[in-house]
C-alpha cells in the first residue's frame, strides 16, 4: 500500500439531497469543488417526504419528492489503482468469524 495513501482520490458526490439549513449555508468546500458539489446534489434547496422522522423512520414517502429525482450514474470502476493486479484471487481469512471472503 502506498504511503500516503488518499481515499478522496477522484470522490465524486453526486444526486444526493441534503437538507441542513438554507441554501445560503456554506458547503465548507472551496472554488470548483464547491460548485461541482452544488451543481450535481439538491443542497438545502428540497426538503424530503419522510415516513416518520420524528419516529426514526427516515424512509422516503412512496410518491414523494425523492422518488421523482433521477439517481446518479456510478461511474465505471477499475483496478488500476487498487494496488491489487485485476483477476487477482479471492482470499479467505480464517480470523473472520465466518471465514467471509475479501
Amino acid at each position: 500500500m502506498p504511503a500516503p495513501s488518499r481515499v478522496d482520490t477522484d470522490l465524486v458526490i453526486r444526486g444526493n439531497v441534503f437538507s441542513n439549513g438554507s441554501v445560503s449555508m456554506p458547503t465548507g468546500l472551496a472554488g470548483a469543488r464547491d460548485a461541482a458539489f452544488l451543481r450535481d446534489n439538491a443542497v438545502n434547496s428540497l426538503v424530503p417526504d419522510l415516513v416518520n422522522p420524528a419516529g426514526g423512520d427516515f424512509r422516503p414517502v412512496p410518491g414523494g419528492r425523492l422518488t421523482k429525482r433521477a439517481a446518479a450514474a456510478l461511474p465505471t470502476m477499475t483496478w488500476a489503482d487498487a494496488g491489487v493486479p485485476a483477476g487477482a484471487p479471492v482470499t479467505m481469512f480464517a480470523d473472520h468469524p465466518i471465514g467471509a471472503l475479501r
